[in-house]
């Protein structure tokens, strides 16, 4: 066999330099652009969430007469530096840093504060501490941000912006050894800045989507992806003389009343012994089904109560192997778990996969999905996938009622019994927000548990286990197709290698899972998207990396669904042009196969990639190579913007490392000559694909034919199964040599 491709290589685009923006900004600006239409103002509901009215007022009264009388000159030179700050406009680092320090004298008052004739007592179980780590300009004051570089350095970079104070559980403080770069260990933050920002809820404010928030919502995003199993995130905002209190959950952000902190001390008092000596830890956002336990035996873990029918415990193992990095959608969080014997504190049976997200009330729920595509499998032995055992949605009390059953189910003659779940309390968003759900879409909280565990696709042992891991998917996929159901979220983190690739079947050497944005029946193929016919808030998409697209706060579901970073560029231009103008005329498309093929041809570029990396960072001799294919993996898979993640995909970006001089050494001494064909066929395959489609635009209003046209049209067809097939099956087959 002889891998053939007629064209030769076309010429690169010309990439401004200038499109290559820092990470903090891309982030930042983005945060500011989906929080529009999430945002709720001078909610009252977040003095009712905190308790306040439960504080004793006797001790409240007192504690502001002696903070007033005691701290009277610590108050007052506070005041002075504030409004100073306020009327000049001119400040530095050190105005900054004497504001933390009066703060800090103000919440360890509060925090220590008792009163013998009180009608309760409460001890600190948090406080608030000061970060001196934090960095200000010398000239602006403001804050300086870092990023983490050994944390993970093949992902967009977790950002070491530090809140001004971390609202700490003293326990776990202890217990991490006061380490406090651990937002794991945070129960909430404070943002403090002495310039007079415009705050959240300020009146006057023209746009509500204020700097101090921005910043709030980067610290909730972090805690939220850090701290396991919190379903909220609290955050203390500090500017000027104002204040008031966020809290941020998956939906959005509502936000308290503002008060002048020293015109309303009361309040203020109030907020603090909430936060420190009052709220519990389901109050702050712990997971009411998941409690932590620690082990003097082993490392610390959560049981979490039975899911669905299955009457199981289940124990986590380790830290979670996938986290959302997103603020907002389904947050989905990835563990490895085995079943937990309560009564004698041990695992029973073998480690499995449980996977947490919110979901849509108007989509079928995952565990369907799962049990349905899982019942495939076991009549067609092509078809791997991850295979399920239980699911549902999640219940304070802890399991749910059976899994509802897919229309083609119930047409097919299926049934199934109701449980009677009226008794039991379903965590919603609403329910987080002591809300009455306001309509039928609310987010529900979602959990299932499959069987098959799987490794990421860049811990491959060779290239011939990669290639017949794509081949299992290929097939995989192209039978649930003809079968009517299209996964419609292909991205690395749903395509995994068998643990065990010496004993996995022949044909089940990889695996396909995540079916929640699946389409299942005779639409699958061919979905249509009309914007008219969605509700939806003014909000791009730039964050939504691990959910669904273009949907509202209450309707989360909608026909283009995906991981932004790996989606087909049809759909990619749709999303940009949602952004662009949410009123624009109506867009239809057809959501096919070649779409799903298309994201898996950039999840092959991001597996190599990502293996060339691994490769790089475990030799020091490889120290500039790491730093060139770091910066390559950024640009190709570090965007977060819609806008950027086009233009650099328009350049088919993620291929072209491999072609880079500098990095040619290293390519040809770790990755075989055939595999670096098959990717310049792919690669060149797409250029010829997109470039037809950027010239049948240029095209449409020519009175003149083009003769070459048609031949191009015949030459060039869509991605199909049987082409990467072939491909991937000459790898497979191919006795692999290293370039040289």
């Amino acid at each position: 066999m002889r891998l053939e491709d007629e064209s030769s290589d076309p010429e690169y685009f010309d990439l401004d330099e200038h499109l290559y923006y820092t990470e903090h900004n891309t982030t930042y600006g983005a945060l500011c652009n989906e929080m529009t239409g999430r945002i709720q103002l001078e909610q009252t509901s977040v003095w009712d969430q905190l308790k306040l009215d439960d504080i004793d007022s006797d001790l409240v009264r007192e504690c502001s007469h002696q903070l007033r009388t005691i701290c009277k000159e610590d108050l007052l030179e506070f005041k002075r530096s504030i409004n100073y700050y306020r009327k000049s406009g001119f400040g530095k680092a050190r105005d900054q840093d004497s504001m933390h320090w009066y703060l800090a004298k103000v919440f360890t008052f509060v925090e220590d504060f008792s009163m013998s004739s009180s009608k309760t007592v409460h001890k600190p179980i948090r406080r608030f501490r000061s970060k001196p780590e934090v960095r200000y300009d010398e000239d602006t004051g403001e804050e300086v941000i870092t990023y983490e570089e050994d944390i993970n350095p093949y992902t967009t970079g977790f950002p070491r912006a530090l809140p001004t104070f971390d609202l700490m559980n003293i326990d776990h403080e202890e217990a991490s050894g006061g380490d406090s770069r651990s937002w794991n260990c945070r129960d909430g933050f404070c943002i403090a800045r002495i310039k007079t920002l415009w705050g959240p809820s300020t009146p006057e404010n023209p746009d509500t989507n204020s700097e101090i928030l921005s910043q709030s919502a980067n610290f909730a995003r972090l805690h939220l992806s850090s701290r396991p199993f919190l379903l909220f995130s609290i955050g203390l905002l500090i500017y000027g003389k104002r204040f008031s209190v966020c809290i941020f959950d998956r939906a959005g952000v509502r936000i308290s009343p503002e008060h002048d902190m020293f015109l309303d001390m009361e309040v203020f008092i109030r907020v603090i012994r909430s936060l420190t000596c009052v709220l519990g830890a389901q109050d702050i956002g712990q997971d009411p089904t998941a409690r932590f336990v620690k082990s003097p035996r082993e490392p610390d873990f959560y049981v979490i109560k039975p899911i669905g029918r299955d009457e199981r415990s289940w124990r986590t193992i380790g830290p979670p192997i996938w986290s959302s990095m997103s603020l907002f959608g389904r947050g989905t969080v990835v563990w490895k778990v085995a079943e937990y014997e309560e009564a004698t504190d041990e695992v029973v049976g073998p480690t499995m996969i449980m996977k947490t997200a919110w979901r849509s009330a108007q989509r079928n729920p995952e565990s369907s999905l799962s049990r349905y595509v899982t019942a495939i499998a076991r009549q067609y032995s092509e078809v791997s996938v991850a295979e399920f055992v239980t699911g549902g949605d999640v219940y304070v009390e802890g399991g749910s009622p059976p899994d509802i059953p897919l229309a083609t189910e119930l047409s097919s003659g299926r049934e199934t019994a109701r449980n009677n779940s009226s008794t039991k309390t379903l965590i919603t968003i609403p329910l987080l927000r002591r809300q009455n759900p306001s309509d039928e879409d609310s987010p529900i909280l979602h959990r299932v548990i499959l069987s098959t565990v799987g490794r990421p696709l860049w811990d491959y042992k060779d290239e011939k286990e990669l290639a017949r891991g794509f081949v299992a998917v290929m097939r995989t996929h192209k039978r649930l197709c003809e079968l009517n159901v299209l996964h419609r979220d292909i991205s690395p983190g749903n395509i995994l290698l068998a643990e065990d690739p010496e004993n996995a079947p022949p044909g089940h050497e990889a695996f396909l899972t995540d079916f929640e944005l699946a389409r299942v029946g005779d639409e699958a193929g061919a979905t249509l998207h009309d914007r008219t016919q969605i509700e939806r808030t003014k909000r791009p998409p730039e964050m939504l990396s691990d959910h669904n697209l273009l949907g509202s706060t209450a309707k989360l579901a909608t026909p283009i669904s995906g991981t932004v970073v790996f989606m087909a560029l049809d759909l990619l231009k749709i999303v940009v042009s949602e952004v662009d103008d949410p009123e624009a005329q109506a867009t239809s498309f057809k959501h096919n196969a070649h779409h799903d093929l298309e994201s898996l041809v950039f999840v092959l570029a991001y597996v190599l990639l990502r293996k060339a990396l691994l490769i790089a960072s475990s030799d020091e001799k490889y120290k500039v190579v790491r730093k060139n294919l770091d910066e390559e993996f950024r640009k190709s898979f570090g965007r977060i913007d819609s806008w950027d993640i086009l233009t650099w995909r328009r350049s088919l970006m993620c291929f072209r490392w491999i072609g880079e001089s500098y990095l040619a050494p290293f390519i040809r001494e770790h990755f075989s000559k055939v595999l670096l064909e098959i990717l310049g066929i792919i690669y060149r395959k797409m250029f010829r694909i997109y470039f037809q489609e950027d010239c049948g635009v240029l095209s449409k209003a020519t009175v003149v034919s083009d003769p070459a046209a048609e031949e191009r049209r015949m030459e060039e067809d869509d991605l199909t199964h049987d082409y990467l097939l072939k491909l991937f099956l000459y790898l497979a087959d191919y006795k692999v040599e290293l370039s040289q």
